[in-house]
């Protein structure tokens, strides 16, 4: 095989990586909305529910009516769980971008190689 015909039959796997990434992408930034606003829908709640008196448990303490001050941040030790399916999600997200820009690099090198491969 020629080195044309190397670089020609690498671009078109970079090409097809680059696709089967560039695919994952709606479902992946969809599942990082979803727990974003799960993460804000639970704050919203946990908040609501302390200022209208209606405890809340952090740490197996339960937090009732505390100063409108501190509502906020008590809200987000309660939704630990909802922020770290939110970050888990984000972390997903980000990785795929990345690796979509990786397969982007390798395939904008292999069409260098082969327009120089192909003028020689």
């Amino acid at each position: 095989m020629s080195q044309v015909q190397d670089i020609a039959q690498k671009i078109e796997s970079a090409i097809a990586e680059l696709d089967k990434l560039r695919q994952h992408l709606p479902e992946t930034y969809n599942a990082m909305v979803i727990a974003s606003a799960k993460y804000d829908g639970a704050i919203g709640i946990a908040m609501a529910k302390m200022s209208m008196g209606a405890g809340i448990e952090i740490d197996g303490h339960v937090i009732k009516q505390p100063a409108m001050a501190v509502i906020k941040e008590y809200a987000k030790a309660a939704c630990t769980e909802e922020k770290i399916a939110m970050m888990t999600a984000e972390c997903k997200y980000k990785s795929l971008l990345k690796n979509m820009e990786h397969a982007a690099a390798k395939l904008s090198a292999l069409q260098t190689l082969f327009r120089h491969l192909d003028v020689v």
